[in-house]
């Protein structure tokens, strides 16, 4: 075998070693460029993700805040605490006239957004008053006013 052409083989060989290492030294360069790029892109959406929990839970704790103010103006206003119980359709009232804590209403909001009463303890001890405003007069709000008329009367009549 000729010296000159095993010499000019060789160069040949090691002139495509050179570009295949040239080249896996470019892309190895590449990947770890894009690998710090993803590393920069998710260290920046990790802050986004966290400046956007920041946000939620604070107009969480401001609707919170707001939802206890409204339920405190409620209760000063109309005189009835509304607690909601079980599922998010039931929700039990208190009067503050209320001679014990076991004389509360139950109401459930159905399908039709109307809202049922739901029999307790207490509100079987009020037949006629239901019949006279819910079933008579088709008014809750009624119902409620008198109810709570009737609970304040009794509870500023003096003593006998």
């Amino acid at each position: 075998m000729d010296r000159g052409f095993v010499i000019e083989r060789l160069k040949r060989k090691n002139k495509i070693l050179e570009e295949e290492n040239e080249q896996t030294q470019q892309e190895r360069h590449n990947e770890t460029n894009n690998l710090t790029l993803n590393i920069k892109e998710m260290n920046k959406l990790r802050d986004e993700v966290e400046t956007l929990n920041a946000k939620m839970r604070k107009m969480k704790d401001c609707y919170k805040s707001a939802a206890m103010e409204l339920r405190e103006v409620v209760y000063m206003l109309f005189g009835y605490r509304i607690d909601r119980v079980g599922s998010n359709t039931n929700y039990k009232i208190s009067s503050m006239y209320a001679e014990s804590p076991d004389d509360y209403l139950n109401f459930r909001l159905n399908e039709s957004n109307v809202l049922d009463m739901l029999e307790t303890p207490y509100s079987a001890s009020l037949k006629a008053l239901i019949q006279t405003q819910l079933v008579g007069n088709k008014s809750l709000p009624a119902f409620l006013s008198t109810l709570t008329l009737d609970l304040f009367q009794r509870s500023t009549m003096p003593m006998s």
